[in-house]
C-alpha cells in the first residue's frame, strides 16, 4: 500500500499533526504540501489535513477538494482554534465534508485544537462582536498546541484508521 499524508498549513499546527501522522506509517509513504499541481493518482489511501477558516476548510484549497477526491479513499484530519467540546464544530466538520467530491471515501476525521496565529486573535480583539472578542481572550489559553497529548492523539487515530 502508498500512503500520502497531504496537507495546508498556514501557521504550522496542520503540518505538526502532518508530521505525526508521517511518522506513524509502517508502508510506503510520502508526505507533501497540498497545492494545485499536486495528483493524489498513484496512492492507495491519503491522509488530507487543512486547517478550518470561517468555518470550513480555506477557500483557496476547495478547488483541491472538490475536483482531487474522486473516488479516493481518505481520512481527514483537521485543526481548529476552538475547543473540541464546541458545539460549532461538528457543522464546520460538515462543511469540510460537503467539499470534498462526492465520490470520495472518508473512511475517518480527526480534529485537533491548534494554537490560534497572531494576526487572527488581533483581528479579532478589534472585531466589533463581543463573541469574537471574548474568543480572542480564549485564544491566549491555548498557546503551545497541538502540545504532546494530541500528537500521540493523532499518532493513535493514523494506527486505528490503518487497521
Amino acid at each position: 500500500m502508498k500512503i500520502l499524508v497531504a496537507y495546508f498549513s498556514r501557521s504550522g499546527n496542520t503540518k505538526k499533526i502532518a508530521q505525526a501522522i508521517y511518522d506513524e506509517i509502517q508502508c510506503e509513504k510520502e508526505i507533501k504540501s497540498i497545492d494545485d499541481d499536486l495528483s493524489l493518482k498513484d496512492y492507495d489511501f491519503i491522509f488530507l489535513g487543512f486547517p478550518i477558516e470561517s468555518y470550513g476548510p480555506p477557500t483557496n484549497i476547495h478547488k483541491f477538494l472538490s475536483l482531487k477526491t474522486k473516488q479516493m479513499n481518505i481520512a481527514l484530519f483537521i485543526t481548529h482554534g476552538v475547543p473540541e467540546e464546541q458545539d460549532l464544530l461538528p457543522s464546520w466538520i460538515e462543511n469540510c465534508k460537503k467539499i470534498l467530491h462526492p465520490t470520495a471515501k472518508v473512511k475517518d476525521i480527526f480534529t485537533c485544537q491548534g494554537e490560534v496565529a497572531e494576526y487572527v486573535v488581533d483581528s479579532l480583539c478589534k472585531s466589533p462582536n463581543p463573541m469574537l472578542q471574548i474568543w480572542a481572550e480564549h485564544c491566549h489559553l491555548i498557546k503551545g498546541q497541538p502540545d504532546e497529548s494530541r500528537i500521540q492523539k493523532a499518532k493513535d487515530f493514523t494506527r486505528k484508521t490503518l487497521d
